[in-house]
């Protein structure tokens, strides 16, 4: 009899290991959100969230939202959408729950009960929010350390104390004592990439002189293709801050190129260890970009 439940015990084991091993991989952009919804509950709430979820990216001059969105009824949320990597469902009277990998690997699937006081509903989709770009950090983070560049991350790690993720198609342009820079710059395409890191020997929390810090960087170092033109931070566009992360634009000084710059700082010590991204792709949207350097730096 014993021997019998252990092999029940066993088998219903294996059947639950080998069911989450079975799982189909999820799909969908990490960018994009699915909302499972009836009409009538989505009319009712739509305003709420795209308050929240297709509000405007920072740091592109051109309106981009921070998640693209889908709305469907529970009707058409058939077997192939049920595999969508981010999943919000709607209903009234339910429970505020959050399952990974429900229906498919590297999933996430929030329910929310909209029959709550609007504080609480705005509250709890915003943490959705926060939640989902925490994943799409984490998930361009895992697809890049795959193959990034090691020792360039060690030297990094080892002149500036700051843990990065250089991804593979990056070259080192400059080194100095305080300074590194990694370009990419492929000779068929029309894009342009840099990653900047570099130290100043004070605690520098004023974010206009962080910002002039940067621009003398950029003077001495990025450069057009034309005589007295280099990089420099856009002058007209208000420049967003978050805590110790800044989204802005730069622009070539005496020139027509532009585009958005990631800006993160660190105080170690003190010192202050800026590092930053900044592209050129022009007809291309920026969302990815902006976001890529916000998870490699």
């Amino acid at each position: 009899m014993m021997r019998y439940i252990y092999i029940m015990l066993f088998s219903l084991l294996f059947s639950c290991s080998q069911k989450k091993n079975i799982l189909p991989q999820s799909t969908g952009s990490d960018s994009e959100i699915v909302f499972v919804a009836e009409d009538s509950l989505w009319k009712e709430y739509k305003v709420y969230i795209e308050n929240v979820f297709k509000e405007p990216i920072e740091g592109v001059n051109r309106k981009e939202s921070v998640f693209t969105i889908v709305q469907i009824n529970h009707q058409e949320f058939t077997k192939i959408l049920k595999r969508h990597k981010n999943i919000i469902i709607l209903r009234r009277n339910t429970e505020n729950i959050s399952v990974k990998n429900k229906w498919s690997k590297g999933q996430l699937v929030i329910q929310l009960n909209t029959e709550e006081s609007q504080d609480f509903f705005l509250e709890k989709l915003k943490k959705s929010r926060r939640i989902f770009e925490s994943k799409e950090i984490r998930s361009i983070q895992k697809a890049l350390r795959i193959s990034s560049k090691k020792e360039e991350e060690s030297k990094i790690k080892e002149k500036f104390n700051i843990n990065v993720i250089i991804p593979s198609k990056y070259t080192l342009a400059k080194e100095e004592e305080n300074f590194i820079w990694l370009t990419y710059n492929p000779s068929k395409k029309e894009e342009i990439s840099n990653i900047l890191f570099f130290s100043y020997n004070k605690i520098i929390k004023d974010e206009k002189k962080l910002l002039n810090i940067i621009d003398s960087v950029f003077s001495k170092n990025i450069f057009g293709s034309k005589r007295d033109s280099y990089v420099k931070i856009d002058p007209q566009y208000d420049s967003y801050f978050d805590n110790n992360t800044c989204k802005t634009l730069w622009r070539l000084k005496n020139g027509f190129m532009g585009g958005p710059l990631f800006i993160k700082r660190h105080f170690i010590g003190n010192k202050t260890i800026i590092s930053l991204g900044l592209t050129f792709a022009p007809n291309k949207r920026k969302r990815s970009y902006v976001k890529t350097f916000e998870a490699i730096l």
